[in-house]
């Protein structure tokens, strides 16, 4: 069914519903009589917007400009929305006779209350029905009443309908309207400028869709989610303006008129750095070089300004084939990590975004005590790329990041390990970084000073719980003996145990993890294995596995190669194989050859 409202500034029309109902027709056409005028003043410029939305339906809407009166064609239609497959309440039956069909729609014989089935479970005689509510106003079943399948043959006694499906599951996720909401979609190093973000508190963005489509269904008057206008009459963004000048303030919620066109809109947001306005509620055509004057006076000049088309069906952006097209000046942040490279976006600035593809790389069939390390290739068939970039600037001992040229690449893990090349040395260092942005890499690090247990190839600090963190590989420096080492154990919070002697280490001795070791110069080098890792669990009844993400534009040759030497139980010849990731990532087992010669 397809209801039709009309809202006339800022407020749905009521002087020509039906007496018994809110809706101006069930089905059909509508033929009505609007004032324009109000003692010769135009309502709303001469306005009004027409619209039909029905949750699990795509919604539609017409703004037109009767100020001319006469009689106006409004073109609306709606459909099924097939992304919207669960229903938002369910119903436990008893007493039921023959199978209620997803899809029908059933009847409350004493209520009247109407709904669509979207999933039956249960039994006949006690079938579970989820469903969501049709009809206006939407009535709620009742307790013990009777429910029919529409054109069907299936019925039982109603129990108590309770709240289901993500509308009403999914909590906690906010929509901020705001200025200066800034995100780097794209992961280029620099940010973009949004009207509107959806922070979805975990969820996938299928759920979030559903959710904020049951928002703004029909019959939802709220406002916190729609920029403190009603949520059955949300259009969201329908302008820019990019300006030269600002004089005084404009602010969210103004409301700025053309001074040339008299075209008016208020405002979503102000991004002041990059000089633009977005608008909504829009009436009039915006004509560039105009001024846009706010209340008060203030106002910027030089407009340029950039019409963008409401999405009819979906406020927010168009959700198709679990992909989310959002509308343009909307963000998503905070979704389910598999949805990654499910959507997409345009900026503020009129640039479409977009997450760069990331791809999991999986080595399978690990043990304990296995090292593994997958490095990039300089190409096919080619050597370990250990120059990828150069050191920048002259970082001392002890720096905390390490700065590089050129940018850091894309493809990067977002944490990981990385080695130092320090070519005056002769020597290769190897630390954990905990993220990277740009050119700068942040390495995990901490710092404290030995207490008693302490040797020459073990460290230990009895304050807190200095290695909770720690992980085997680890680079430890005493800043006493000038001299470093890496973690081959982590016994415990307190106690480390070291691959090599830091000679005459003694309690009192002061140290870092994971801080650099060396003076490095632009001479030396730094490259990024995807994986440099020690394998801590894996079995042969239970094996581990070790896994990381990769942005992916194109194929990356890589070298895997594994050793296990030390463990009696799972020692192996050394295992090196060539392989590429791919569009699909890329999955790798452990052959294990068992070393029976070696010591």
């Amino acid at each position: 069914k397809m209801h039709i409202y009309v809202y006339q500034n800022g407020a749905r029309l009521i002087s020509y519903q039906s007496t018994t109902t809110d809706y101006w027709t069930e089905d059909g056409h509508i033929d009505h009589l609007i004032l324009v005028k109000e003692v010769d003043t135009l309502i709303d410029e001469g306005y009004v917007t027409v619209q039909s939305r029905q949750y699990a339906g795509t919604y539609a809407y017409w703004t037109v400009d009767i100020s001319g009166g006469g009689r106006n064609a409004v073109p609306i239609g709606t459909a099924n929305d097939l992304n919207v497959t669960e229903g938002y309440r369910t119903n436990t039956g008893s007493a039921g006779s023959n199978t209620f069909d997803v899809g029908s729609e059933i009847l409350g014989g004493t209520s009247g209350a109407r709904g669509i089935l979207t999933a039956v479970g249960g039994t006949v005689g006690a079938p579970i029905l989820q469903y969501f509510l049709i009809g206006e106003p939407m009535v709620v079943f009742q307790n013990g009443e009777t429910i029919t399948e529409v054109g069907g043959d299936a019925s039982c006694t109603s129990g108590t309908p309770a709240n289901d499906g993500p509308p009403v599951d999914v909590t906690g996720v906010t929509v901020t309207h705001a200025n200066d909401n800034t995100q780097d979609v794209d992961e280029d190093g620099t940010n973009e400028y949004y009207s509107v973000v959806i922070d979805c508190n975990g969820y996938t963005l299928a759920e979030v869709y559903q959710w904020i489509m049951y928002q703004l269904r029909r019959g939802d008057t709220g406002t916190t989610y729609t920029d403190g206008i009603p949520a059955e009459s949300y259009l969201g963004i329908d302008y820019r303006l990019d300006y030269t000048t600002l004089t005084g303030a404009v602010n969210e919620g103004d409301v700025v008129v053309g001074q040339t066109s008299g075209a008016v809109g208020t405002v979503v947001a102000h991004h002041t750095t990059p000089k633009i306005l977005t608008l909504r509620t829009g009436r009039g055509t915006w004509v560039a070089g105009e001024t846009a004057q706010a209340s008060g006076g203030n106002d910027v000049s030089n407009v340029q300004p950039t019409p963008i088309t409401p999405n009819a069906q979906a406020p927010f952006g168009t959700f198709a084939g679990g992909f989310w097209f959002l509308h343009p000046g909307y963000v998503v942040t905070n979704y389910d990590a598999a949805d990654e490279n499910n959507w997409n976006t345009t900026d503020d600035q009129g640039n479409v975004k977009a997450k760069p593809i990331k791809v999991t790389v999986s080595i399978t069939n690990t043990r304990v005590d296995d090292w593994i390390a997958l490095f990039k290739l300089t190409g096919s068939g080619g050597t370990i790329d250990d120059d990828e970039y150069s050191i920048s600037g002259t970082p001392g001992i002890g720096s905390t990041s390490l700065v590089v040229t050129p940018a850091i690449d894309s493809e990067k893990p977002a944490a990981g390990k990385l080695v130092v090349r320090d070519t005056a040395l002769g020597e290769e260092h190897h630390y954990r970084y905990t993220s990277w942005t740009g050119s700068t890499f942040t390495l995990y690090n901490s710092s404290g000073t030995a207490t008693g247990g302490t040797d020459d190839n073990t460290l230990f600090d009895s304050t807190g719980t200095p290695f909770a963190n720690a992980k085997v590989g680890d680079i430890v420096y005493n800043t006493v003996r000038t001299a470093w080492a890496y973690i081959s154990e982590v016994v415990s919070n307190n106690q480390v145990e070291l691959d090599r002697d830091i000679t005459g280490q003694v309690s009192g001795d002061g140290y870092t993890v994971g801080a650099t070791v060396e003076a490095y110069t632009s001479a030396d080098f730094l490259w990024v294995p995807f994986l440099m890792v020690y394998e801590l669990v894996g079995t042969d009844a239970s094996p581990g596995s070790e896994q990381t993400t990769v942005t992916y534009a194109s194929p990356i040759p890589v070298l895997l190669r594994v050793r296990n030497a030390d463990n009696v139980t799972y020692k192996i010849k050394n295992f090196a194989v060539e392989l590429s990731i791919g569009a699909a990532g890329l999955s790798q087992g452990v052959i294990r050859q068992p070393e029976t010669i070696a010591a």
